[in-house]
This record gives structure tokens, C-alpha cells and sequence, in this order.
């Protein structure tokens, strides 16, 4: 632990950072060093979002893609059920293709199957990336994933056949507002479905390029790896942050460098001067690291 808190707050000076800027990576690091729970929430809307889309869909959808990395909508990720957490194989959230109008109809059938602990879908998402069971004529044909409009851009209203809100104040990140979200008899257009992996023609015919379900299951949630793979490195990152802002304190007041020693080399990773940006001693400035 103390080795991973070492180089995370060596990476994290501020100092280091900005003479690194070209090194993208760095830009990152600074972002969180400065506003952990908005850094999080650009990964979300550009990364997480934008890439879902770009991997699942085709070139009908990339017009969404681009308009969330231009920030004209802000998209967020929606799989977690609240009685199922990622068990992706008993979700129930569904949607349910009609031949007549040509949509889906997503539906939740009680509380439990509500999407929860969605980053940014509490106040400021227009758009989500919902995970569903595709059902055609009465069939469940595993699940499928749909970006789906949940807001108005312009006024940030939630559209009629929704409810969603806001799950409140957490122990930290509360610059992310993780939301829930339910269903009920909510229509969207066909071209919905991101369709790379599993697409629907108009007369309700289901066609895939997967002869195993497996398969296509597995490529399905193949982002997600990335995804956690990510949230170790924020892991590591915000680790530095608390440790960082708790141990420059102790210093400052001898002195406004950190000073090393050799019956403590856990507390060696800077080798350069550097101006201080905490000037007053007190417990209220660790609040800061989780906003």
C-alpha cells in the first residue's frame, strides 16, 4: 500500500504535471488532482459513453457520438439493476420490439429492476447507454444495449414515461451525481439499438453475426474491462490525493518543503522545490480530495 501511495503522490505533483503536459496521461492526473468528481465525469460522457457507442453501434449512431464529445449532450452508462448489481445475466429491465410502430418499448417491471448508481444521470445526462433484454414476439433474445434520449437538452426535463432521479449524498465523489432511473411503456425509435453486435429488421426478424449467444454476450460487455481496469487507476490516483493533502500539512508547519529523511523514506518523492498551496493547518482541507 505504502509503495502504490509513493508513486501515485510522485505523479500527482503538480509541479511534475505541468512539465509533462505532453504526455496525455498527465492532463488526466491534473484533472484529478484538481476536481476528482468532474474529471470522472468527462471519462463518463467522452470515454465510457462516446466509446460504447463508436464499439456497438454503426455509422448511423456516430452523429451521437460526436455530439457528446462536442458537449452538446452528456451521456452516461446505464447497466447496474438495483437488485441484481452487475449480474448481467438476471437483468429485467426489457425491451420489447413493435412491429407496428417500429419501436422499442422499454419497460421496468418493479423497483428492483431499476437502473442505479448511473455517474451523471442524477441531474445531467440527456442521453444514456441502457442495457436491456431484447424481447420479439414473446422471445428473450439476451441483452442489448440502446442509447436512449432521457432529458432535453435544452431545459434538462426528463421526458414523459420516465422516472429519474438523483440517489443523493454519498461518502465521496459528490461531484458525480449517480442516479436511478425506471421505465414505463417508454418508446424509442428502432434505430436505437446500437446494432453492431445484434440487429432487428422492420418485420421483427432478429439477425446476428454471432452464431453463439456467448459469443455475443461476451463482446456485449467487453467495454466494461476497460472500465475497471479505469477505476483502479482513479483508485490510485484519489489514494494520492487524500495522502498528499494529509501529510503536506505536517510538513508546512516546519517548513514549505517537504523535508527527507532517512528513518522515513516513505516520505521522499519530491526532489525539487516546490510553492505551496495549503497555508492553513486545518482537518476541513481533506474534504476537498472527495469533494
Amino acid at each position: 500500500m505504502q509503495a502504490l501511495a509513493h508513486a501515485s503522490i510522485k505523479q500527482l505533483s503538480l509541479i511534475d504535471n505541468m512539465h509533462n503536459l505532453k504526455i496525455p496521461s498527465y492532463g488526466t492526473r491534473i484533472m484529478m488532482q484538481v476536481s476528482p468528481g468532474s474529471t470522472i465525469k468527462y471519462f463518463v460522457r467522452d470515454e465510457l459513453f462516446s466509446t460504447a457507442i463508436m464499439n456497438m453501434g454503426t455509422e448511423k449512431h456516430m452523429e451521437l457520438a460526436n455530439a457528446a464529445q462536442e458537449g452538446k449532450i452528456f451521456g452516461c452508462y446505464a447497466l447496474t439493476e438495483i437488485a441484481h448489481s452487475s449480474n448481467v445475466r438476471k437483468m429485467r429491465c426489457t425491451a420489447t420490439y413493435d412491429k407496428q410502430k417500429k419501436v422499442f418499448v422499454l419497460n421496468t417491471p418493479d423497483f428492483e429492476a431499476a437502473k442505479c448508481w448511473v455517474g451523471g444521470l442524477g441531474q445531467m445526462a440527456t442521453h444514456a447507454i441502457i442495457y436491456a433484454m431484447l424481447v420479439i414476439d414473446g422471445n428473450n433474445y439476451g441483452l442489448h444495449s440502446f442509447v436512449v434520449p432521457i432529458r432535453n437538452p435544452k431545459t434538462l426535463l426528463p421526458y414523459p414515461g420516465l422516472i429519474v432521479g438523483d440517489m443523493g449524498e454519498k461518502i465521496g465523489l459528490n461531484g458525480i451525481d449517480n442516479g436511478f432511473i425506471e421505465f414505463d411503456n417508454y418508446e424509442i425509435p428502432k434505430d436505437s439499438l446500437l446494432n453492431k453486435l445484434g440487429d432487428v429488421t422492420d418485420e421483427g426478424k432478429y439477425t446476428t453475426p454471432f452464431k453463439d449467444p456467448k459469443k455475443r454476450h461476451g463482446a456485449a460487455l467487453g467495454l466494461l474491462s476497460g472500465g475497471r481496469v479505469n477505476i483502479g487507476v482513479v483508485c490510485m490516483l484519489e489514494l494520492g490525493n487524500n495522502l498528499d493533502l494529509t501529510k503536506k500539512p505536517k510538513f508546512q508547519l516546519w517548513s514549505t518543503k517537504l523535508i527527507n529523511t532517512d528513518c522515513c523514506p516513505f516520505w521522499q518523492p519530491y526532489t525539487f522545490s516546490e510553492t505551496s498551496i495549503l497555508t492553513c493547518q486545518k482537518p476541513s482541507i481533506i474534504s476537498l480530495s472527495i469533494e
